[in-house]
């Protein structure tokens, strides 16, 4: 598969997605106490993020309240980026909304992940 896009949007859309899968891991980490609750959360939440990411399935032929859940799934949003980069050649501004909710989920689950730990620190 050629690559129709800018590599410099490439590289911040797959940076900004390894934070936002590393907000969601160390959130689900902050929630319980031992390693193998954590196993279990990272299963109960990656699983669904898989299946509702518009991989296997469309999002359109979702229904309502599952689009609603796509949202707030990383996955979602680069399956998109790449799509648009990979098939399309778009451009940063066409791909601007995936990438800006990329960062608000990185930047709030990072952010509850370190308040939930320095309260369970404390």
């Amino acid at each position: 598969v050629p690559f129709r896009g800018n590599l410099l949007v490439f590289y911040a859309a797959v940076l900004t997605f390894a934070e936002a899968c590393a907000g969601v891991g160390l959130f689900v980490s902050s929630l319980v106490y031992t390693q193998q609750q954590a196993f279990l959360g990272a299963f109960a939440v990656l699983l669904p993020f898989a299946l509702l990411s518009g991989f296997a399935t469309p999002v359109e032929n979702m229904p309502w309240w599952l689009q609603f859940v796509t949202t707030i799934n990383p996955l979602a949003h680069m399956l998109r980026l790449m799509q648009g980069l990979f098939l399309k050649g778009a451009s940063l501004a066409s791909l601007a909304q995936d990438m800006v909710k990329l960062i608000e989920i990185a930047l709030c689950t990072t952010v509850a992940a370190v308040l939930l730990f320095s309260r369970k620190a404390a």
